[in-house]
């Protein structure tokens, strides 16, 4: 990844940091953890000293587990402190096209078809969630990608928890007391595990979601299978399977299970507020016809310069499109070009857009309150995983070796649900919005060539012969809309989100475009000084040359 600076341009670093009060908390919640884990250590120090080896391996282990949770949190949050967009930055929307080279970007027809229509493409989902979500969201339904995936991917995980919820607390009545009570509380952690790690695992709009409804009726199944496994076990275990001694463990998967339930509350309560859904789709659209004694591609030259001009920050446009109107050989043709070029895209909004980065201003945004709500439940659980290790470090003299692996399964699913938190919630805070420019120029029509000579060709000295490409009434179309697009990071992927009508651009460009063809010129002749200078001479010359021969002719010569 390279970084592209100029030294003129200094609006790489105005930009607000939006992840600053995510910074603050990561810092706090590294500092907890680190405390919790020198903690851990000195008892470790001290089973060392009683010659309790074990337990100083065991404390140990726990210690690192904290450290190392702690400095990945304080690495995260030092990366971010600095918030800087190069020239290089964001990512295109489609493929650029080389600098000398033509040809049409990956995905610039997406782009085409969309200035053309005035219409954005939004995948449509036919999954059991995707329909549930949208009637009572119906802006949902044309939000980002990304949005779309990660709410349908939450939305089903939330609805898996509550099912493992209920099913919980039907194994507990119906198991509780019995010797069997230990070793189903035991199944139901990887369960609570799965259903924490599928919205990290696929929510950040990496995988994109299909309308196959094949993953919408394996959950369902799984659902009904849980509550099937609440009824029928505590009658099927007794027959079918020996009882194995194990202490209870519901409080692992319990806390894990709400933490989880939690997290995913407020991702999707600040998700909803403030969707991201399309709201204009107009653009400018200007269609002339223009006749051309040369070239056509000559237009795309005039074309360019016309965009140059137009450079943002002196930053040349990204080119996704760039087929000149090229003209075969031969006397007559068909030909078709098309331009396709992107302004620079500059930084418009960001999450702590309207409330300055500072706390009292988040706590007055719906959207910010929630989101800041997830990161501080991060930190909530950080400072718990520290504190319980610190204290489970103290017991373990008294603890039996299943009492300690329970200790330890609690204080596993507390410092995950912790960096659940700060995950998924890092996906909204990187949402960024920029604001340019779309330019789709597009021309078709015949040519003919034809042979133009200029001047006397029985008394002039000076004469001009010029092959020339004639067009006639050829087609050029131009397509301009000022877009919004929001990207979930600096150098992720963009989604159209609004494009904008620009009249009076696309009229004067399409204006200036046909005063050009209308002024090209056909004769060739000297234009430079001294190529006048020559001339002068040569006429003087050919003036000598004549009043001598004029002279030699003469009666009074002859006589």
């Amino acid at each position: 990844m390279t970084y592209t600076f100029n030294a003129e341009d200094n609006s790489a670093t105005d930009y607000p940091n939006p992840y600053r009060i995510e910074n603050w908390l990561l810092l706090l919640s590294a500092l907890m953890l680190v405390a919790g884990g020198v903690s851990t250590l000195l008892s470790a120090r001290s089973y060392l000293q009683a010659t309790q080896d074990g337990l100083a391996t065991l404390a140990a282990i726990l210690a690192l587990a904290c450290f190392a949770l702690g400095v990945r949190f304080a690495l995260r949050a030092l990366s971010q402190l600095r918030f800087m967009i190069g020239r290089n930055s964001p990512r295109g929307l489609a493929s650029e096209v080389p600098l000398g080279q033509s040809g049409i970007g990956l995905g610039s027809n997406a782009l085409m078809q969309a200035l053309r229509q005035q219409a954005i493409c939004f995948p449509e989902l036919q999954t059991w969630i995707s329909g549930l979500l949208m009637s009572l969201i119906p802006s949902l339904a044309s939000s980002p990608p990304p949005l779309q995936t990660a709410a349908i991917r939450h939305a089903q995980a939330l609805v898996g928890m509550l099912a493992i919820l209920l099913s919980m607390g039907m194994s507990l009545a119906l198991f509780e007391g019995s010797p069997y009570e230990g070793m189903v509380s035991w199944l139901y952690l990887p369960l609570t595990g799965l259903s924490l790690l599928m919205p990290v695992a696929k929510s950040f709009g990496v995988e994109e979601l299909t309308d196959d409804n094949t993953e919408g009726q394996q959950q369902a199944w799984k659902l009904l299978a849980l509550v099937v496994f609440a009824i029928l076990a505590p009658v099927a275990l007794p027959r079918f399977m020996p009882v194995v001694d194990l202490p209870v463990l519901w409080s692992a998967p319990l806390l894990l299970l709400l933490a989880a339930m939690v997290t995913s509350i407020l991702f999707l309560a600040s998700l909803f507020a403030q969707p991201d859904n399309v709201t204009q789709t107009c653009v400018s659209y200007e269609q002339a016809t223009f006749s051309l004694q040369g070239p056509p591609a000559q237009l795309w030259l005039q074309m360019q310069r016309d965009c140059q001009a137009n450079w943002v920050n002196e930053i040349p446009n990204r080119v996704y499109a760039w087929l000149p109107p090229a003209t075969a050989t031969g006397e007559r043709g068909s030909f078709a070009g098309r331009l396709l070029e992107e302004t620079q895209p500059v930084l418009s909004g960001v999450m702590t857009d309207g409330v300055g980065g500072s706390w009292r201003g988040v706590w007055q945004n719906k959207y910010a309150r929630y989101l800041s709500a997830l990161s501080i439940w991060g930190m909530v659980l950080a400072g718990l995983t520290a504190m319980m290790t610190a204290h489970a470090a103290q017991q373990l003299a008294s603890m039996d070796k299943w009492e300690s692996g329970r200790a330890l399964l609690l204080l596993v699913a507390v410092g995950l649900a912790s960096a659940h938190s700060f995950q998924i919630g890092h996906l909204l805070l990187s949402r960024l919005y920029f604001k340019s420019r779309l330019i789709w120029l597009e021309t078709e029509g015949h040519f003919q060539s034809a042979k133009v000579k200029v001047g006397n060709q029985f008394k002039s000295h000076l004469q001009s012969s010029t092959q020339v490409t004639r067009v006639e009434d050829a087609s050029l179309r131009l397509w301009v809309a000022d877009i919004v697009t929001v990207a979930f990071g600096k150098d992720e992927q963009r989604y159209v989100m609004a494009m904008a009508p620009a009249d009076g651009f696309a009229r004067s460009n399409i204006d200036r475009l046909l005063d050009f063809a209308q002024q090209q010129s056909v004769v060739t002749a000297p234009s430079s000084a001294r190529d006048m200078q020559q001339l002068q001479h040569m006429g003087k010359l050919d003036h000598a040359m004549r009043a001598a021969a004029t002279t030699a002719s003469s009666p009074e010569c002859i006589k």
